[in-house]
């Protein structure tokens, strides 16, 4: 069939199903089907993901960086969470920096629950990094004033759960707060740049202390992606000890 052809068989079955009466629903059935390992394979399917499917195991199987110890939860410093506090505190200062020459971000706060797995020494990949954190949370940087900073330590206080936390510390287990800040006591006169992700800037987890911030900026940089860049300058991954949560 010529082309001429095919075009006005095109265009008379456009005017034909254009002039149709609307349809309506007349009724909705539901049908459940079963997924398991049972479901026979289909081949031709197979076949077409195949070099898809290669092409994304080599991309996920890239070694990105060696870690010499177990990543895990335990303690209120846990390994896991100083190893990804830490790496965004020095991460998000070094982009900090470009953006605002001789300005810093003092301090992280993530949830512990945005953490997915734990490591045991060995080599991290992009896979294992998807699997760490298997959201699509982004970079943000919230100004607190010093009330608000300590409202955030009062909440992490009280919490049952140790989200991990860089750049300040606090006693635990006391009244008297004792906030150090690189080093330095809370300032009741300074405002004080805090790293965390776009999930608890708007509240997630209770965190309501990021709202009504001095300011707010938004990186377009999705945390995932920031430690896959930063693991592939990496050799060996180190872990800084020093507590934040001060327990006696």
């Amino acid at each position: 069939m010529k082309f001429k052809q095919l075009v006005a068989i095109g265009i008379i079955t456009s005017i034909m199903l254009a002039c149709k009466t609307p349809l309506t629903v007349q009724r909705i059935e539901q049908h459940n089907f079963s997924i398991s390992d049972s479901i026979p394979e289909k081949q031709e399917i197979s076949d077409l993901i195949r070099p898809y499917k290669i092409e994304l195991d080599q991309k996920m199987n890239q070694i990105l960086a060696y870690n010499p110890i177990t990543l895990d939860k335990n303690g209120a410093d846990f390994t896991l969470g100083i190893f990804v506090t830490d790496l965004m505190l020095k991460e998000v200062n070094d982009r900090y920096r470009k953006i605002h020459p001789g300005e810093r971000v003092d301090a992280v706060l993530m949830n512990t629950g945005g953490l997915r797995r734990t490591f045991t020494p060995g080599d991290l990949t992009v896979r294992s990094i998807y699997e760490l954190m298997p959201f699509e949370n982004e970079v943000v940087v919230v100004t607190l004033t010093a009330d608000k900073f300590e409202e955030m330590v009062r909440f992490l206080q009280k919490s049952d759960r140790n989200h991990p936390i860089a750049g300040f510390s606090f006693n635990k287990n006391q009244e008297v707060l004792n906030i150090l800040i690189n080093g330095k006591p809370l300032d009741p006169n300074k405002t004080y740049r805090v790293v965390t992700n776009d999930y608890l800037q708007k509240g997630g987890d209770d965190m309501d202390f990021f709202k009504n911030a001095v300011n707010t900026e938004y990186f377009d940089l999705k945390i995932r992606d920031l430690f896959i860049e930063s693991l592939q300058q990496i050799d060996t991954i180190k872990i800084n000890k020093n507590p934040r949560y001060i327990l006696n």
